[in-house]
Order: structure tokens, then sequence, then C-alpha cells
């Protein structure tokens, strides 16, 4: 078994209906051993919750470039082989290939279409700029571990416009009713979103009035859900209603625009 098919199962792609914009899933995406030890040694980063809840946080978010993350990564070996592997010109190649045509098709603004035709080219954060990359995308991963506890809400929203994809890997607690209906929701409205306006509480009539329910996939164990972003791809995440200390966890796989 080579070290990506020790991490990795299935990457058949099943891509929803939606004429808006491209949604995509897949069930058991992680090998079944590697993503019941990456759940098993899931970091609650308990003192960082603890001092966003006393400001009234209810969804928490860590992202790779923190130093608590770093230190988590440190000692965690099989965490820093997902990382290693989500970073990895093999991952970036295979979503890229399966992505490709509809990164292309999803896009109505001639200028993006331009940018989305271009060859794709891997970069980490710390590469260097060259004459040559007006030639290419770059295009760079970033990693967010995001938590969620009772009666946390995000609203609907488009995402920003550096960003290519997002792709969310579900990491239940129980794998029941309680988990099943907190995934992401996505949305088919007639409100363009350029600009990555989020939907708070309060406007949340207007949107609706503009806007329907188009697929929400069960919060289920290694389950990959993802969509490609532009101005009509509309996702949140309604109030949760969860039991006490339980946590709503996934990490996202974000894959980000540099020119």
């Amino acid at each position: 078994m080579t070290i990506n098919n020790s991490i990795l199962n299935n990457s058949k792609l099943k891509f929803h209906p939606n004429q808006k914009f491209c949604i995509f899933s897949a069930n058991d995406f992680l090998n079944k051993d590697f993503y019941n030890n990456v759940d098993k040694t899931f970091p609650k980063f308990t003192e960082f919750f603890e001092k966003q809840k006393k400001l009234g946080k209810k969804q928490f978010i860590v992202q790779e470039e923190y130093e608590i993350f770093q230190n988590f990564l440190e000692n965690s070996v099989t965490h820093k082989k997902l990382y290693d592997f989500l970073h990895s010109k093999y991952f970036f190649n295979l979503i890229k290939n399966k992505l490709y045509a509809k990164f292309f098709l999803s896009q109505s603004n001639l200028l993006r279409k331009i940018r989305y035709f271009r060859p794709y080219k891997l970069i980490s954060k710390n590469d260097k700029k060259s004459i040559f990359d007006i030639f290419f995308s770059k295009v760079r991963i970033n990693i967010i571990y995001m938590y969620m506890i009772d009666q946390a809400y995000l609203g609907p929203h488009s995402d920003s416009q550096r960003k290519l994809c997002s792709l969310m890997i579900y990491f239940p607690e129980k794998n029941n009713l309680e988990d099943r209906e907190v995934g992401t929701q996505f949305w088919d409205s007639k409100i363009r979103n350029s600009s990555n306006i989020r939907i708070d509480e309060k406007n949340l009539s207007i949107f609706l009035s503009k806007s329907k329910k188009i697929l929400k996939e069960p919060f289920e164990k290694n389950k990959l859900v993802g969509f490609i972003r532009n101005d009509y791809s509309w996702h949140s995440v309604e109030k949760v209603n969860l039991p006490d200390n339980y946590l709503r966890k996934m990490i996202i796989i974000n894959f980000l625009y540099e020119n």
C-alpha cells in the first residue's frame, strides 16, 4: 500500500445538479483506519476556545498559520501526515484534474474565465514571485479546523473571490440524528454576491424571499463535501441544536488564488 492509498480511500466525486455553481461530495473519502486515527486525535484547543467563549463566540476556527496549530502539528504524527498529504502535488493535481473544466464553466465573468483557463501552479506561502507568473494561475492550499457549539450560526455567504474551491471533511462526534442535520446548507439564490456579503439573522428574511434551499449533505463520518466558488455559491450553517459539550467539527481545505 502506497502512502497516498494509506490516507485516501475514495476520490470519486459525485456532482450534484445545480445550474449556478458546482457542488460535489464523496463518501468514505479517507482510508477508514486513517480517518479514525484523525478523528480520535482531533484537537480541541480547549484554552483557545475558553478565551473565545468569554467573548461570546459560538464558532471557532484554527488556521494553519496559527501558532497553536503549528505547535499541535509538531506533536501529532497523524495530523501532520494529513497536513502534508493535503498540501502535496499529488492531492492538488487529483482535485484540479477532476474540476478543471468546471472551474472554467462555473464563471460568468470573462476576466475570471481567462484566469481559470490558465495552467494551474501549486505554490506555498513563501514562494518567490516570477516574471512568468502571468502565464499561470498560482494556487495555494490553506487548511482550517472549524468547530461550532450549540446555537452557533453561520449566515449565507459566497466566499471571497480569492477562493477557487473549498472542500470540507466532516467529523461528527456521534454519527446519528443529532449530527446529520448540521451539515452545510447550499442555496439557489437570485442575489449575486461578488463581494462576499454575509447575511446575518436580522436580514435573513430578505435573503429567503429570493432564495431556496437546494442541498444539505448529512453530517456523516468521513464525508467530503465541496463546491467551486462563484458569485452565486451561497452556503451557510443553520443554527445548530446540539447537546452540551458537543463540538461540530470539520477540516476545511481551501484552494486560494495568489495572482
